[in-house]
């Protein structure tokens, strides 16, 4: 099941937050086209694939605190 759904559509995280690995890898910045963009949010709001996943919500960006 896919309940909520987190579409980051760049990649612009600097890792440098304290509680962040130093480790944590490829920090190149990349940013997702707008077509692929409305790809995803056309399938994902299809009601078959809400139905299907169980998904509730589709959040655009990233949340704070995960």
């Amino acid at each position: 099941m896919l309940v909520s759904i987190n579409l980051a559509l760049a990649t612009v995280c600097g890792a440098n937050c304290i509680f962040c690995p130093s480790d944590r890898g490829d920090r190149q910045i990349r940013v997702m086209s707008p077509e692929l963009a409305k790809e995803i949010i056309d399938e994902v709001c299809e009601p078959d694939f809400q139905r299907i996943q169980g998904t509730r919500s589709l959040v655009l960006g990233t949340r704070s605190g995960f």
